[in-house]
């Protein structure tokens, strides 16, 4: 059975925040599979990913400025960096472990 929601993180394998929010999609998809997948891709070094992006980001409405790593969106659904996933994650999986373990980094949202 295919995943309903994919939620898909692009950037370079030396960022933090791309690692972090590589860790935030696994860890939602494990709680919530097989409804939700992960897809979590390196492009490197980091100027190949800044390419891909110039490319990219074009197909999605809102993410004609994301200019920084990662870049995440879930089916066709731009969400946004690390910050944007964490906050849909909160808005729409508040109950989840993944979310409440990842709430350390984000005090304030």
């Amino acid at each position: 059975m295919a995943a309903n929601k994919v939620i898909s993180v692009v950037g370079f394998s030396a960022c933090p925040y791309f690692q972090r929010a590589g860790s935030m999609a696994k860890g939602l998809a494990q709680e919530y599979h097989p409804n939700i997948a992960a897809d979590v891709r390196a492009i490197d070094p980091r100027n190949s990913f800044l390419d891909w992006l110039s490319q990219f980001r074009p197909k999605f409405a809102g993410a004609e400025n994301h200019n920084t790593c990662p870049f995440v969106y879930e089916n066709k659904n731009y969400i946004g960096g690390c910050d944007g996933l964490f906050a849909h994650l909160k808005k729409n999986y508040p109950d989840s472990k993944t979310t409440k373990e990842f709430s350390k980094y984000y005090p304030s949202l």
